[in-house]
């Protein structure tokens, strides 16, 4: 076999199992499933032992982008594969994934990173409601896009295919919140090719209350405008990546809805204002409406004045995050960790943590 499963996992005994069980449901063979244990102080390292797959264990924390190459050079991972699919330990694979994922890696043997889709649990709350959409938007329409111009900039760790043989040149930061937007510019400044695959689909676990939502939206935002940071200087010899990397911090800051909201306040009539308003009332809408045919997810219509300020406070997150990292320079940022729970659950009831999903 010419790929192989790498699961890096901290505290994740309430849902690794599930995991692992949908990969077999898939036909992976645990002889080329590895795991890494950050230094869990639960059962995880010891379900993995029971599973029979590869299994090594941290000497201390070494946060999610350290533990993986960890792996990588214990198992000596680039020499014994051509092909590692990076997951995480909260991740179900969807139905036909390894026959869709070996059809694609022999059509495009010249690709060095493949994107997968994600796709959130159906879970009965708010969060799992509005990641839906979120995914559903970012997936479906975004991605494609940028797929064909080649500026993807996010391949999400939960589903990422990386060729070892651009693997093996990336350097693994665990200073940096979203390890994989890393990962993905150094394989655009590597002149390697990425490719996303809308029919590689996961099923992700998210967060089940405010708390934890606002936590993993500040990892996912303060990791944003870290890689922002550490590669504002190859703006003086950009790639198109960079290109479109400066549109979304200007579209993150200027351009956002909070923000022409806020000048239309100042320039425009009340009735300029309201009709702006009910415009993007609607845009929002139809995306539910999207959302919930190609899910399947009939609660997301009812939601939707509660999902629709929800995704104000996601934009208060992103320019919160801005003033502490790139105004602020504030260099040690939390992991922010949310609580897992388990698959027919809708509260958390282990106090565990996980890495969080990006």
């Amino acid at each position: 076999m010419k790929e192989c499963i790498l699961i890096p996992a901290h505290n994740e005994e309430v849902v690794l199992q599930t995991t692992l069980n949908s990969l077999y449901e898939e036909g992976f063979n645990p002889a080329h499933i590895y795991c890494v244990d950050d230094f869990s102080t639960d059962d995880t390292y010891n379900i993995c032992v029971a599973n029979k797959v590869n299994i090594c264990k941290t000497p201390t924390n070494l946060g999610k982008a350290c533990a993986q190459e960890y792996a990588i050079k214990h198992f000596k991972l680039c020499d014994k594969y051509k092909h590692v699919i990076m997951m995480d330990a909260d991740t179900k694979v969807d139905k036909n994934f390894r026959d869709t994922v070996l059809i694609n890696l022999m059509i495009y043997s010249n690709v060095d990173l493949f994107v997968g889709q994600v796709i959130s649990s159906n879970a009965n709350h708010i969060y799992s409601a509005y990641r839906a959409i979120e995914y559903t938007f970012s997936h479906e329409i975004i991605k494609r896009g940028q797929d064909n111009f080649g500026v993807i900039y996010v391949a999400p760790g939960c589903v990422s295919i990386y060729s070892t043989a651009i693997l093996r040149y990336l350097s693994f930061d665990s200073s940096i919140l979203t390890e994989d937007m890393d990962f993905t510019i150094q394989v655009h400044r590597l002149g390697g090719k990425i490719k996303y695959l809308h029919d590689v689909k996961v099923i992700t676990q998210d967060p089940c209350n405010l708390k934890d939502y606002h936590q993993q939206m500040l990892r996912w935002s303060r990791g944003f405008w870290q890689v922002v940071s550490k590669y504002c200087h190859v703006l003086m010899r950009p790639k198109k990546v960079d290109l479109y990397l400066l549109y979304v911090v200007l579209y993150s800051l200027v351009f956002n809805r909070v923000t022409i909201l806020a000048i239309s306040l100042f320039v425009l009539s009340s009735i300029a204002i309201l009709l702006a308003l009910f415009i993007d009332i609607c845009i929002f809408a139809l995306i539910g409406l999207y959302t919930s045919y190609k899910t399947k997810r009939n609660d997301l219509m009812y939601r939707l004045p509660v999902l629709y300020f929800l995704s104000f406070f996601n934009t208060y997150v992103y320019i919160r995050s801005f003033f502490e990292i790139i105004i602020f320079g504030k260099k040690k940022v939390d992991w922010n960790k949310v609580s897992r729970y388990g698959e027919d659950d809708e509260e958390v009831h282990v106090s565990s943590t996980g890495y969080v999903n990006t």
